[in-house]
């Protein structure tokens, strides 16, 4: 199971090694010792073993680590249950996971019924969800609170952060509310952050790396045998199937750059020359709601899935833009000129509809159908301003003025252009 990579094979290790080690994953930045957040948890003396360590073909079975939701599948683990599966280089991480549990609706925990467990430590980065063991492994950047908690997060770059070096165009993506950011993806410098902060953005992550494990590991569906073994009798009933089946992404170009972007395929002539507006005709007239969505099959559902809960449960608005690329190091908003760009891009009548059949597949149990139908048309950003100034969009498409200390903080964002790996199919990479 892979993804942000290249072959199944190579991707871990950079051998041919068919059973590399779970701790050769090179979203694992060294090999830190984890620890049971709950001792005294029913699987606490095998979450080591069963979800970071230990090779492929000898990954636990589902007798020995089951699904959260394998006794009961109809209903949503406990707070306490899911902490029973966590396992935290720092027991602050643990902390604060059971914090922004206990503040989320119900159905974010519906979600966690195919999850073995949870991994947060400081060696992971980016956070990705792990087929081989059916755990989710987040990265404590999205956790911390104080400057002594920020000594807990890696600083190791996201590994994928210049495959788009090439390419003469880049397409942001920002979570707001009003005209503000609704949290920091990453910090350049340790500020603390308040709760609600650290609740949205988790939020962002779980809802995202959760359908993963929905969209692959259903635990009605689920036999006594390892999840790898459940994954290759599954892999033709995941949702990502049935998506570009019946509403498939279009664009050969997007599919493409994606290849280039985020599994690191080395750009085309052709492709170091296409131009933002080019970029965003053919983005435009898609199902997809952000650049991720053409990566894998996997994100494609994830992503639109990550973006209706974060709207609906807690009401922020996405956005994303095409520029052309920043001719800066570390760019800011102010860098980046927009050439196209929407809010709620999943208010478009063709992508509305891709995540109506995520949602009815991924949380059958939650009548979803009214708030997709109530989804607002998207906002159409000013082309020629900056990525700063359209944050001020307003409903009828105009730009209110950011005064002074809005757009201050506003440059001190970092611009987001990547997100946080998850799964692909196994045995299979895009065909080149």
């Amino acid at each position: 199971m892979s993804a942000c990579g290249q072959t199944e094979e190579t991707v871990f290790t950079g051998r041919t090694d068919p059973n590399p080690l779970a701790s050769d994953i090179p979203w694992l930045h060294g090999n830190l010792s984890v620890q049971p957040y709950d001792p005294l948890s029913p699987y606490a003396g095998v979450l080591n073993d069963c979800v970071y360590l230990g090779y492929r073909k000898d990954s636990c079975t589902l007798l020995r680590l089951p699904p959260l939701g394998f006794s009961a599948p109809s209903a949503a683990p406990s707070v306490d249950q899911i902490m029973g599966r966590v396992l935290v280089s720092h027991e602050w991480m643990g902390q604060r996971l059971r914090e922004v549990l206990d503040a989320y609706p119900e159905d974010l925990r519906f979600l966690f019924r195919p999850v073995t467990a949870v991994v947060i430590s400081t060696d992971v980065r980016p956070s990705f969800y792990w087929g081989f063991t059916g755990a989710i492994y987040i990265d404590p950047a999205y956790l911390w609170r104080t400057l002594e908690e920020y000594e807990g997060v890696s600083p190791a770059p996201d590994p994928r952060s210049d495959y788009a070096r090439d390419l003469s165009f880049a397409m942001p993506r920002r979570i707001v509310q009003g005209n503000r950011h609704v949290y920091r993806p990453r910090p350049r410098e340790a500020t603390y952050r308040s709760f609600e902060s650290v609740r949205l953005s988790t939020a962002r992550l779980l809802y995202h790396e959760l359908a993963h494990a929905n969209d692959w590991l259903v635990p009605e569906r689920l036999a006594h045998t390892s999840p790898y073994q459940s994954f290759e009798t599954l892999a033709k009933q995941e949702v990502g199937v049935e998506l570009g089946a019946l509403l498939p992404l279009r664009s050969q170009v997007m599919t493409g750059l994606a290849h280039v972007a985020y599994w690191g395929w080395t750009a085309s002539a052709a492709q170091k020359a296409y131009t933002p507006d080019l970029v965003a005709s053919e983005f435009a007239g898609d199902g997809a709601n952000v650049f991720y969505n053409y990566s894998t099959a996997a994100e494609d559902v994830a992503m639109l899935f990550e973006e209706l809960m974060m709207f609906d449960r807690f009401g922020v608005d996405y956005d994303v833009a095409v520029c052309p690329r920043a001719g800066v190091p570390t760019p800011t908003g102010s860098d980046y000129l927009v050439a196209w760009g929407q809010r709620n891009r999943i208010g478009d009548r063709t992508v509305r509809e891709r995540v109506r059949l995520v949602a009815r597949r991924l949380l059958p149990e939650v009548p979803l159908d009214a708030a997709i139908d109530a989804l607002p048309l998207p906002r159409q950003m000013v082309p020629g301003r900056t990525w700063t100034d359209n944050l001020a969009l307003v409903t009828s498409g105009r730009l209110e003025a950011l005064d002074v200390e809005a757009r201050r903080e506003a440059d001190q964002f970092e611009v987001e252009t990547l997100i946080d790996c998850a799964t692909a199919r196994f045995n299979q990479a895009p065909p080149r």
